[in-house]
C-alpha cells in the first residue's frame, strides 16, 4: 500500500496489528466511574445530572488540587466541572467518589480526552465504590496512552507513505536533550534561588475603592516595600487567591496598592485583606514548562518537539500540496508558506521582513486551520502583535476567537470584546431578541452541511470499502500465489522421485546382469570340476584345508547372495517410484483444481472491486454536484479533514442555537447562575484563543489542549518561553525575522547570573572580582557583540552579593551545577556563558532559520508596506538584496513636507557643535536639541496634514526612554492637542513598536559627540544594534524624518554591521536627491 490510498481506519488497523499492547483499552478507558452525591445538595436542583454524566462519558479528564480541607479532585468534561473529595462508605468501608458541586467550566475543554466504560451519580446512600486515587493514577495512564497512540499513529502514516530519515534512537535523543538543557536548569534553578532568598513582603489592609479592571487596597502595615508588576496572594476569609499588583502609589501618607481584579473572588470597599508577595522570579513559567517537556507531558509528537528544539535539521520532510482555492490577496510566497504551515505535520517557519505580509498569512491560516476543525492557539511576546493578528482574524466567518490577558488592561481597547467575561455580550449582540435570532439561518446551514456530511461518509465509506475489497483481493493473490509455488514445488519434487527411482533402477539392472554372469560363470566352473575331485574338496574343506574348488564354491556363495540382495533392492525402487508416480499425479490433479477454482474466486473478487469503484464513482459524482469539484480518491486525508470540519461546524452550529435559545430564556427571566453558564458554555466553542507567550500560562484556561500553536514575531522567544505553549500544542509555527528585534532579556537576571559566574571565577584563580568581571566581558564579547556585556551593573550586582553575606548561599549550588554542565573544563564559565546567549539571549527561530529542512520553512521576500526609498535603506545592508518592492498593485503615496520636498530626510544637527551634545541622565540619555527637531517636524507635518482628506499615523521612536519621555513632554502627552491633524501611535523607544507601523516615522538618535573625530569601540552601543535600526526604519509606510548628529553616526565603530549600515544610510541620503536629502537646520 502506498501513501496516496491511506484512509484513518487502515492506519488505525495497521497499528493494532503491530502495537496490540499499545492500542488495548487502558485501564480508566474500561472503568465504571460512580459518584455519590446528597440529594440535599443545590447542584441536583441546577443540573441535569444525566446530562452531566453523559458529559463526562463522552471523554473526560480529571486533575487532583489542594485545598483547605485537604485534596480534591475535579472530573472535566466539555461542559461541565465535577467537584469530588475522596470518602469512606460508612457500612461497606470502601472507598467513595463524594461529589461537592457542580459547575460550569471556567478555561476551556480539553480535546484529547479519556473514554471510560461509563459513569453515573448514586445516591451517597448506596455506596457506591470509587476510589479516586486509583482513578487519577489510571487516567493519567491512559493520557499517556493515547498520546502515544497518536504518536504512533503519525510515525505508521509516514512509514506508509513514503521513506523517511532513519529516525534517532530515543535514548540517544533523550540524552541529547538533558544535556542541550542542563545549563538552562542550572540557570532557572539558580534565579529561582535568588526569588526564594529575597525577603517576602506581608501586609494587612482593607479594600478603599473598586473599579471593574482595579481594586485599591489601603495597606495597614506591611514588613517591606510592595513592588508592582509582581504577584500577590490575597488571604481571604474564604480562602487565598492571587492578582497581580499593577502599581504601588501614596496617598495621603499610606501606601496604595492598585490590584488586578481576581477573577475568583469578589473585594468590596471595606474588606479586611492580608497579602503576601513572594520574591522575584521573572522565569517562574519558564521553568516549569521546561520541567514539563523533559518529563514528556507534552500534548504532541515528543520526539518531533524535542528534535525541532535540539536538531531541527533532522525533522523529517513532507509533501505540501498546492493550494486548490487559493486567496486571490496572495502571492506566490504567501500561497506557499499557508500551503507549508496547513500540511506540516510538525513544525513550519515563516521568514519574512517587515511588510511583507507575515499577519495576512498567518490570518490565513487560521482560517484555514479553523475550517478542518482544529483548535489554534497563537502567541506572541508582546500584546500589540497578539491584538494586531486577533484584529484582523477574530472577525472572520467560522473563527470563534477568545482573547486572554493576566493584565486585560493591555489588551487593545478595540478588541476586548474577545475577552472572555466579554466574548458572550459579544457574540450574542446581534440577537438579543427572537427577532434577530439567527437560528432559522443556521439550521439552514446545518441542513445543508447535513446533506454534505451524508455524501462525504458515503464517498469516505465507498472509498474505504474499495480499499477493503482491493486489499482483499490483493490478499488473496498473494496467497494464491504462494499456495501455486508450493503445489509446484512438491509436485516437481515427487516426479524428482521418479526419476530418481527410474536412474536408481536402470543402475540397478546393470548391476544385477553383471553380477548374474558372475554367478553363471562360477557355476559353470563349477560344474566342470570331476565328481572325485568334489569328494575330496569335500574332505579337504572338513580337515580345514582349502583347494581350488573350495575357492570357487566359497566365490559363488558370495556372487549369490549379492544377487538376491539387488533383487531386494530392485523390488524396493520400483514400490518407491509407484509411490511417488502417484503422489506427482495426485498433486497436479489438485493444482489443476484449484487453478478452476481460483478463476471463479478472482472473477468474484474481480467483480467486488468492480461494484465498489462503482459506487464509488457515483458517491463522487454525487460529492462533486454540492461541493463543486472532483473529489481525489488518492487524497483520502484531505476528504477525511473536510468531513471532520463539517461535522464539528454541525455541532457548532447546533450549540449556538441552543446557546440563542438560552440567551433569549436567560434575558427574559434567568438569575445570574444561568447567564454564566451560558457565557461558559459559549467560551467552549472557541477555535482561536490568542495570548502572549507567557501570559498564557497565566490565563484561566485549564487543562485545554490545542491542534496548532502560532507564534507571531518568534524571533523574540528563547527556547523555554516558546516550550510555554508549546507543550500545549500538537503542532508548532513559527513567524518571525531574525533581523528584527532579539528576544528580551531580563537585565536583573542576566546581571544576577553573570555576577554569581564572575565571583566563582575571582575565588577559583583568587582574581580581583573586577579583573574577573573584565576577563567574563572579554569571553562574552568574543561570540556576543550585539548584546553588550554590562561591565558596572555586573560589578554591582557581584559586590553586592558578595558584602551583603548572600555569596556563600549560593557557593556550593553553583559549583555543584557548574560541575554537571562542564564537567572537567578548564575555563567552565566560557560554557556557562554559551549556555546564557543560547538559552537567553538567542531565540529558536534564530536557529530554525537555517536548521529546518527547506520543506518545513519559506521566505517572504516582497514588501508591501513602505515607499521605495525607505526600504531601500534596508534592502542590502540588513537583507543583502533579499527584500524586493512589488512590481504591481496599489502603492503607498510618499507624504512630502512642503520644507524637503522629498520624504525621506535625515535632519543633521552637526553643525550646531557644542549645542548638538547629549546630555547624560541617570542611566540614560537625553538630547534637547534633537527634541526640538523632533517637536519641529511635528508641526510641518501637522500643517501638510491639515490640508488633505485624512489624518496621517505618526510614531517618533528613540533609541533612550529618557529622550522619549522628554519628547512626550514637548509634545503635549498624552493628549497631544497642539497636533490636531496627526494620530499619534508611538511615541516611545523602538522595542515598542515592533508589529505596528505608521504612515510617518520620526527617530531621535540621541547620542552627539560634537568634535570627536575618534570614538571607542561601541559607543552609542544602542545606536549600533542594526536590528533596532531595522526596526525603527521599516515602521514608515510613506515618509521617514531621521534626526541625529550625523558626525558622530558616522564614526561609530566596534560593530562591523552598523558600520555599514550608517554607510548606506549616508551614501543613499546623499545620492539620491529625488527622494532623499540632509538638512542641516530646521
Amino acid at each position: 500500500m502506498t501513501g496516496p490510498h491511506l484512509t484513518d481506519a487502515a492506519v488505525l488497523d495497521h497499528c493494532r496489528a503491530r502495537y496490540p499492547e499499545q492500542f488495548a483499552p487502558a485501564g480508566a478507558e474500561l472503568a465504571h466511574v460512580c459518584l455519590s452525591f446528597l440529594p440535599a445538595r443545590r447542584f441536583v436542583t441546577t443540573h441535569d445530572l444525566a446530562d452531566v454524566a453523559a458529559d463526562l462519558a463522552a471523554g473526560m479528564w480529571m486533575e487532583q488540587r489542594s485545598g483547605d480541607r485537604g485534596p480534591y479532585f475535579v472530573l472535566s468534561g466539555s461542559h461541565h466541572e465535577v467537584f469530588v473529595t475522596p470518602a469512606v462508605a460508612r457500612d461497606a468501608d470502601h472507598a467513595l467518589a463524594d461529589v461537592t458541586s457542580i459547575r460550569s467550566p471556567r478555561g476551556l475543554a480539553r480535546r484529547s480526552t479519556v473514554v471510560p466504560a461509563s459513569v453515573g451519580f448514586y445516591d451517597k446512600r448506596h455506596e457506591r465504590y470509587c476510589d479516586l486515587a486509583v482513578l487519577h493514577r489510571q487516567m493519567n495512564e491512559a493520557v499517556a496512552a493515547i498520546r502515544e497512540r497518536d504518536r504512533l499513529r503519525r510515525r505508521m502514516r509516514d512509514a506508509m507513505r513514503s521513506p523517511r530519515l532513519p529516525p534517532q534512537p530515543l535514548g540517544e535523543l533523550r540524552a541529547e536533550v538533558s544535556r542541550h538543557f542542563a545549563p538552562l536548569r542550572m540557570m532557572l534553578d539558580l534565579l529561582a534561588r535568588r526569588s526564594r532568598d529575597e525577603d517576602e513582603v506581608v501586609g494587612a489592609g482593607v479594600v478603599v475603592g473598586h473599579r471593574p479592571d482595579e481594586v485599591y487596597v489601603r495597606l495597614r502595615t506591611s514588613s517591606g516595600e510592595f513592588t508592582d508588576q509582581r504577584s500577590a496572594e490575597l488571604l481571604l476569609p474564604g480562602g487565598g487567591v492571587r492578582a497581580s499588583v499593577l502599581a504601588v502609589e501614596e496617598y495621603e501618607g499610606d501606601v496604595v496598592l492598585c490590584l488586578a481584579p481576581p477573577r475568583n473572588a469578589q473585594l468590596m470597599p471595606g474588606l479586611e485583606v492580608s497579602l503576601r508577595e513572594d520574591g522575584r522570579f521573572a522565569m517562574r513559567r519558564h521553568r516549569e514548562a521546561l520541567e514539563a517537556f523533559l518529563a514528556g507531558d507534552v500534548e504532541g509528537d515528543w520526539e518531533h518537539l524535542a528534535t525541532l528544539l535540539c536538531r531541527p535539521s533532522r525533522l523529517p520532510a513532507f509533501e505540501v500540496p498546492m493550494l486548490d482555492d487559493a486567496d486571490p490577496v496572495l502571492h506566490a510566497k504567501q500561497e506557499a508558506a499557508v500551503a507549508g504551515a496547513v500540511a506540516t505535520p510538525h513544525a513550519f517557519l515563516v521568514q519574512g521582513p517587515p511588510g511583507t505580509g507575515k499577519s495576512t498569512v498567518i490570518t490565513e491560516v487560521v482560517r484555514r486551520l479553523v475550517g478542518r476543525g482544529e483548535r489554534v492557539l497563537l502567541l506572541a511576546p508582546m500584546h500589540v502583535a497578539v491584538d494586531e493578528v486577533l484584529g484582523r482574524a477574530g472577525s472572520r466567518p467560522g473563527v470563534f476567537a477568545l482573547r486572554v490577558a493576566a493584565d486585560e488592561r493591555k489588551v487593545d481597547a478595540a478588541l476586548q470584546r474577545f475577552l472572555p467575561d466579554h466574548v458572550a455580550e459579544t457574540y450574542l449582540r446581534d440577537i438579543r431578541t427572537p427577532r434577530t435570532a439567527k437560528g432559522p439561518a443556521w439550521q439552514a446551514e446545518i441542513d445543508r452541511l447535513t446533506v454534505e456530511e451524508r455524501l462525504l461518509t458515503a464517498y469516505l465509506n465507498g472509498l474505504a470499502q474499495a480499499e477493503r475489497d482491493r486489499m482483499a483481493r490483493d490478499a488473496a493473490v498473494r496467497d494464491h500465489t504462494a499456495r501455486s509455488a508450493e503445489r509446484e514445488r512438491s509436485i516437481g519434487a515427487a516426479f524428482a522421485e521418479v526419476r530418481a527411482a527410474d536412474e536408481a533402477l536402470t543402475a540397478l539392472a546393470g548391476l544385477r546382469a553383471a553380477v548374474g554372469a558372475e554367478v553363471a560363470a562360477l557355476q559353470g566352473q563349477l560344474d566342470a570340476v570331476p565328481g572325485g575331485r568334489r569328494l575330496l574338496t569335500r574332505a579337504l574343506s572338513a580337515l580345514g584345508g582349502e583347494d581350488r574348488v573350495s575357492g570357487l564354491w566359497r566365490a559363488h556363495r558370495e556372487a549369490t547372495g549379492r544377487l538376491v540382495r539387488l533383487d531386494r533392492d530392485v523390488e524396493l525402487w520400483h514400490h518407491h517410484r509407484a509411490t511417488a508416480a502417484a503422489e506427482a499425479d495426485r498433486l497436479r490433479r489438485d493444482h489443476t483444481a484449484s487453478a478452476a477454482d481460483w478463476g471463479a474466486r478472482l472473477a468474484a473478487y474481480g467483480a467486488a472491486v468492480a461494484g465498489a469503484d462503482r459506487h464509488l464513482e457515483r458517491s463522487a459524482a454525487a460529492l462533486a454536484a454540492v461541493m463543486g469539484r472532483e473529489p481525489d480518491r488518492y487524497d483520502a486525508q484531505e476528504w477525511q479533514s473536510a468531513r471532520a470540519a463539517v461535522t464539528i461546524r454541525i455541532q457548532q452550529l447546533h450549540r449556538r442555537i441552543g446557546l440563542e435559545q438560552r440567551w433569549f430564556e436567560t434575558a427574559e427571566a434567568s438569575g445570574p447562575d444561568a447567564a454564566g453558564r451560558l457565557a461558559a458554555e459559549l467560551r467552549q466553542t472557541a477555535n482561536l484563543v490568542c495570548a502572549t507567550t507567557t501570559g498564557v500560562a497565566s490565563a484561566d484556561l485549564g487543562a485545554a489542549d490545542f491542534d496548532t500553536l502560532i507564534v507571531d514575531e518568534a524571533s523574540r522567544v528563547v527556547d523555554s518561553e516558546f516550550l510555554i505553549g508549546a507543550i500545549r500544542a500538537r503542532r508548532w509555527i513559527l513567524v518571525g525575522d531574525q533581523r528584527q528585534l532579539p528576544p528580551y532579556v531580563d537585565q536583573v537576571d542576566e546581571h544576577h547570573l553573570h555576577a554569581l559566574t564572575a565571583l566563582h571565577l575571582a575565588e577559583r584563580d583568587g582574581l580581583d572580582l573586577g579583573v574577573a568581571v573584565q576577563k567574563l566581558a572579554g569571553l562574552w564579547g568574543e561570540e556576543q557583540i550585539q548584546h553588550q556585556f554590562r561591565t558596572t551593573s555586573v560589578t554591582r550586582a557581584a559586590t553586592t552579593l558578595r558584602t551583603g553575606d548572600r555569596w556563600p548561599g549560593y557557593r556550593q549550588a553553583f559549583r555543584r551545577h557548574l560541575r554537571a554542565v562542564a564537567p572537567g573544563e578548564d575555563m567552565p564559565e566560557r560554557t556557562v556563558l554559551a549556555a546564557m546567549r543560547r538559552h537567553l539571549v538567542e531565540s529558536l527561530f534564530d536557529r530554525c532559520a537555517e536548521g529546518l529542512p527547506g520543506g518545513a520553512r519559506t521566505a517572504l521576500l516582497v514588501q508591501h508596506r513602505s515607499i521605495e526609498p525607505i526600504a531601500a535603506l534596508v534592502r542590502q545592508p540588513v537583507y543583502q538584496g533579499r527584500y524586493d518592492q512589488p512590481t504591481d498593485g496599489p502603492q503607498q503615496t510618499p507624504l512630502v513636507l512642503p520644507a524637503f520636498g522629498v520624504p525621506v530626510v535625515f535632519a543633521d544637527t552637526s553643525a550646531y557643535g557644542r549645542r548638538a551634545r547629549d546630555e547624560q541622565v541617570g542611566h540614560g540619555f537625553v538630547n534637547h536639541l534633537e527634541a526640538e527637531w523632533v517637536r519641529r517636524i511635528c508641526v510641518m507635518v501637522d500643517a501638510t496634514a491639515a490640508a488633505g482628506a485624512t489624518r496621517p499615523t505618526v510614531s517618533v521612536l528613540s533609541f533612550y526612554r529618557h529622550q522619549a519621555r522628554r519628547i512626550r513632554e514637548l509634545l503635549g502627552a498624552p493628549g497631544y492637542g497642539g497636533y490636531p491633524a496627526l494620530d499619534f501611535r508611538v511615541v516611545d523607544v523602538i522595542d515598542r513598536i515592533q508589529g505596528q507601523q505608521s504612515d510617518v516615522v520620526i527617530l531621535s538618535f540621541c547620542r552627539a559627540a560634537p568634535g570627536r573625530d575618534k570614538l571607542r569601540d561601541h559607543y552609542g552601543a544602542w545606536l549600533q544594534d542594526v536590528r533596532r535600526l531595522n526596526v525603527a526604519v521599516t515602521r514608515a509606510r510613506r515618509g521617514l524624518f531621521l534626526v541625529g548628529h550625523g558626525d558622530t553616526l558616522r564614526n561609530l565603530r566596534g560593530v562591523p554591521a552598523a558600520e555599514e549600515f550608517y554607510r548606506h544610510l549616508f551614501a543613499q541620503v546623499t545620492s539620491r536627491p529625488d527622494v532623499m536629502t540632509v538638512v542641516r537646520d530646521l
